[in-house]
């Protein structure tokens, strides 16, 4: 006698972070808006401009939800190191290197690839 299918009990457990990635990468807020980016000019464009407003400063990321991902907000006692944390603790809080992981993984779902440089301040404190 053949085992009988196991069937689903519940929605699919999805991964935050991995949602969040292809929201980025596909559209605003992972709304597809328009149609896929032709290059991968195209594709960095769509993408940079959930991180920046045209420059001048941080843009309001959203993880894949829509919940406000936030870059050194005002008041903050500690905050996400990690694009991981970022997506599922600390509320959305987070430091340089944990949006730079997001906007880095963002990048490659869409073929872009980078490399990670560090610089070091010779006084003081930096992220």
């Amino acid at each position: 006698m053949a085992n009988p299918p196991v069937l689903p009990t519940g929605p699919p457990n999805l991964n935050p972070l991995m949602l969040t990635y292809v929201s980025l990468a596909v559209g605003k807020s992972g709304l597809i808006t328009s149609p896929p980016a032709a290059t991968k000019t195209a594709a960095f464009t769509n993408i940079w401009s959930l991180f920046s407003t045209s420059g001048t400063g941080p843009a309001n990321v959203t993880d894949w939800s829509g919940n406000d991902l936030q870059y050194y907000p005002t008041n903050f006692d500690g905050c996400a190191v990690s694009a991981f944390m970022l997506v599922t603790s600390y509320a959305g809080e987070g430091q340089c290197g944990s949006f730079m992981f997001l906007l880095a993984s963002a990048l490659s779902l869409d073929g872009i690839s980078y490399n990670l440089t560090g610089a070091k301040r010779k006084t003081g404190r930096g992220c």
